[in-house]
């Protein structure tokens, strides 16, 4: 039996599939695909309103919570009574001027059932305006998570001490 080398069917005048033959039974199905896709994506409720909410203009009414200083969250500030003090402001972007609520809660870390400090206030708020306040707390333990919340808002400051 003699040694067959392969034969390059161009040089041998014969034709090769070209790239684009190959491609093209592959498209159709994956067009089918993609508009199956993209059927069952628009027939979630939850999408169509993601999408609606994303292309329409916003009324941007929200409100600002931060610590005073950015070294709060990495030292976690006592005064020399022991007492955690953290100075926090608020900036609203509501349409008008309001006045809200605050509370602040110190529990400690991993534990249930033991002693949660708790202190509140209000503060006034105009628009586009800075107002701040600080929290006096004392701590409840050696570990202890603080939470600052505004009433009826989801913003909210959490520090892990």
């Amino acid at each position: 039996m003699a040694n067959r080398e392969p034969v390059d069917p161009a040089a041998a005048g014969g034709a090769t599939p070209s790239r684009s033959r190959l491609l093209t039974g592959a498209l159709p199905v994956t067009g089918a695909l993609a508009a199956v896709v993209a059927i069952a994506l628009l027939a979630s409720p939850a999408l169509r309103h993601e999408l609606a909410r994303s292309f329409a203009r916003q009324h941007e009414s929200y409100v600002e919570l931060y610590f005073d200083d950015e070294r709060t969250a990495r030292t976690c500030p006592v005064t020399t009574t022991g007492d955690l003090a953290l100075g926090v402001t608020v900036r609203s972007h509501l349409a008008a001027a309001r006045q809200l609520n605050w509370n602040a809660t110190a529990r400690p870390s991993g534990a249930t059932g033991t002693t949660v400090r708790h202190t509140g206030g209000t503060i006034d708020s105009r628009p586009d305006a800075a107002a701040g306040f600080t929290v006096r707390l004392t701590p409840p333990a050696r570990h202890y998570t603080a939470t600052i919340a505004l009433g009826g808002r989801p913003e909210r400051l959490t520090l892990h001490c």
